[in-house]
C-alpha cells in the first residue's frame, strides 16, 4: 500500500473510533436521562404513597374520637351520586327516629368502588337512655332496603373497633373515588366525643 492509502485508512479508523466514542457518549447521556426520569417518578410515587398513608392515618385517628355503636354497610343503585346517597341517608335516619324513637349521629364515606355504597359508623341515644345497642339492626337494614331498594348490613361494634376504623379509613377511602358523607347531628357528636 502506498503512503496515502495507509494515511487514509488511519484517518477512516480514527473517524470510526471517534464516531463510536460519540455514539457511546450519546447513549450514556440518554441512559442517564432515562435513569433520572425513572428516579424522579419513583420519588413522586413515594411522595404520593406517603401522602395517601398520612391521609388514611388521619381518617383512622379521627374515627377513634367517638364510641361508635354500629357499623353500617349500605349498598346503592349503580350510577348513584353522592347527593343521592345523602338524600337516602336522610330518609333512613328520619325513619329510625320515627319508628325507633332514637336520635342518631354518624360519620361515613360514600364510595364508588366496586359499586356505589356507603360505610358509616353511628351512635345514638334517646330520652330513656337507650343507645343503638338496644335497637334492632335488622329493622334498620329493612328500613334501608325499603328506602334505597338495596341491601344493607348493619351491626353492633362490640370488639375490634380499630379494625372497623382501619377498614373504613384504608379500604373504603380511595383517593378520587370516595367522598365523605356529611357528618350528621354535630351536637350529639360533640356530646359523645371522647375527651
Amino acid at each position: 500500500m502506498n503512503e496515502q492509502a495507509v494515511k487514509d485508512e488511519k484517518d477512516r479508523e480514527q473517524k470510526w473510533k471517534q464516531e463510536v466514542q460519540r455514539c457511546r457518549l450519546a447513549q450514556k447521556r440518554m441512559l442517564q436521562r432515562v435513569a433520572d426520569k425513572i428516579e424522579a417518578e419513583r420519588k413522586q410515587d413515594e411522595q404520593r404513597h406517603a401522602h395517601e398513608r398520612r391521609r388514611k392515618d388521619a381518617g383512622f385517628e379521627f374515627l377513634k374520637d367517638w364510641p361508635w355503636e354500629w357499623f353500617c354497610s349500605m349498598n346503592l343503585p349503580s350510577e348513584c351520586t353522592h347527593t343521592y346517597a345523602e338524600v337516602k341517608l336522610k330518609k333512613w335516619r328520619i325513619q329510625l327516629a320515627t319508628n325507633e324513637k332514637i336520635q342518631i349521629a354518624y360519620l361515613g364515606i360514600f364510595n364508588t368502588v366496586p359499586h356505589p355504597h356507603i360505610h358509616l359508623v353511628a351512635l345514638g341515644t334517646n330520652s330513656m337512655g337507650q343507645s343503638l345497642y338496644s335497637i334492632s339492626s335488622g329493622r334498620s337494614e329493612k328500613y334501608w332496603s325499603e328506602i334505597a331498594r338495596q341491601r344493607a348490613v348493619i351491626g353492633p361494634i362490640t370488639h375490634d373497633r380499630e379494625k372497623v376504623y382501619r377498614y373504613i379509613a384504608d379500604k373504603n377511602n380511595p383517593s378520587g373515588l370516595s367522598e365523605m358523607i356529611s357528618p350528621y347531628n354535630k351536637k350529639l357528636l360533640e356530646r359523645k366525643k371522647i375527651k
